[in-house]
């Protein structure tokens, strides 16, 4: 290759130069000059014995004509030299040699060298200084500005590219963004803690239906490793290992299986997917898929085997109480404090002729003295028991005869029970009184 005239650049602009130049060799130029150019403005931190500035001597681009001397400030637009502009940029940016020496930087480096130069960070590119390798000539790294006075903590995010035996450095403050991933990274840990002290077994998975969050109560309930778990497994791998383990009912085949699982990723999409699951163990999970932002789901794990239990004692319990009042001959209704109807007996139906079907939920007192009255030959006997009823007062009932259409007399009491409760009985008057019998004997009677 031809060597270079120096005195065939004084017909190009430094514009053009740039362009006719390869990219590499155009910054290297724009270096030497901007550092030539204020090395007469000012003096150089650096020292002189360690000053070799690179020489391109002997280097000559074909096509170039003859130009001005470079020892001339390039200029800008609007006759503004160039190095004024980068004097002037918002953003800090300096040149540092491999000894670490700061060789030169603009005035919005000067505001923050003080501060920088204290700091370990700013010597990052030297660890790379024996890198040669052209496909990475320079790298990004993030550095703290230690607080000093009145002036917190500021981080710098400082792309550094090696160029001409040195270091081009240019930063850019990213404190308001590093603030920003602490807060939250602490909203995290918070909902962390919180979610630690669940019972309910959470799992969240991204857009991707990655696991990203599951709380401590999920490894109790799924029997899941933390390791596996923290390794951030697939939603399909997910349910898989929870399958193979019985903690989800099993499907009759694999591909009934994957479908189910399609339907249960969409419908909790929607928020529309809960479901109970018997295990084959004897527990019983309620599980439940909610929406959350940014396309991610989270399953929600309950164990409800107690409360499952519960309720069913509790039905086996009213189921032995209604069996118990059917077993008496007399017809019993029982309203609570609130004047619901309660509880009522086969002989209480048999009596006013209601059905068994007949839903019996939302009667009060008032509707069934009206049922009563319509039943009986003189409703005016009524009237004692309305009050009876009206007025909570406890101790034994006063008894009240009352003719019934088709049925004749009958005797009425009005008993007083625990919590305001009320039970009315109609049986035999007295006298005529039909002792208790059991269910056989009386369809055998």
């Amino acid at each position: 290759m031809t060597p270079i005239d120096v005195n065939s650049f004084k017909s190009l602009t430094l514009f053009e130069l740039a362009l006719a130049l390869p990219l590499s060799l155009a910054l290297t130029l724009a270096a030497l000059i901007l550092v030539r150019s204020r090395q007469r403005d000012r003096p150089v931190r650096a020292r002189p014995s360690q000053m070799k500035p690179p020489s391109h001597a002997g280097f000559e681009p074909d096509g170039f004509q003859a130009g001005p001397d470079l020892g001339a400030p390039p200029t800008g637009g609007a006759g503004i030299p160039l190095e004024d502009r980068f004097e002037h940029l918002p953003i800090p940016s300096w040149v540092m040699t491999d000894d670490g020496l700061i060789e030169d930087g603009n005035a919005a480096y000067e505001k923050i060298a003080a501060r920088l130069q204290t700091s370990a960070d700013i010597l990052a590119p030297l660890r790379r200084s024996d890198e040669h390798s052209e496909e990475r000539p320079g790298f990004t790294y993030r550095a703290r500005l230690p607080v000093d006075g009145r002036q917190g903590e500021r981080w710098l995010d400082i792309s550094a590219r090696r160029s001409a035996g040195a270091w081009d450095c240019a930063a850019q403050d990213v404190t308001a963004l590093v603030e920003a991933e602490r807060a939250q990274r602490d909203f995290v840990q918070t909902l962390t803690k919180t979610f630690a002290q669940l019972s309910t077994g959470l799992a969240i998975f991204d857009r991707d239906r990655q696991l990203i969050l599951f709380n401590p109560a999920l490894l109790d309930l799924t029997q899941l490793s933390a390791e596996f778990l923290a390794s951030r497994p697939a939603l399909s791998h997910f349910f898989d290992h929870l399958r193979d383990r019985q903690i989800m009912p099993e499907p009759k085949n694999y591909a009934t299986w994957r479908e189910h699982l399609s339907h249960l990723v969409s419908a909790a999409t929607d928020g529309r997917y809960q479901d109970t699951w018997s295990l084959p163990g004897g527990a019983i999970y309620r599980v439940s898929g909610r929406p959350h932002p940014n396309g991610a789901v989270a399953f929600l794990f309950e164990d409800i085997t107690d409360q499952i239990a519960m309720t069913r004692r509790f039905r086996q319990q009213l189921s032995l109480s209604q069996s118990v009042l059917d077993a008496f001959t007399d017809g019993i209704a029982i309203f609570d404090a609130s004047g619901t109807l309660s509880y009522c007996n086969s002989a209480y139906r048999q009596l006013f002729g209601l059905p068994e079907v007949t839903d019996l939920a939302g009667v009060t007192t008032d509707d069934a003295l009206r049922l009563w009255a319509g039943q009986s030959e003189d409703s005016a006997a009524l009237e004692p028991v309305r009050r009876q009823l009206e007025l909570y007062r406890g101790g034994d009932g006063a008894r009240h005869e009352v003719v019934l259409k088709g049925r004749g007399p009958v005797s009425c009491t009005v008993l007083c029970l625990a919590g305001g409760a009320r039970m009315v009985s109609f049986g035999a008057r007295p006298g005529q009184f039909v002792p208790l019998q059991s269910p056989e004997r009386l369809d055998s009677a």
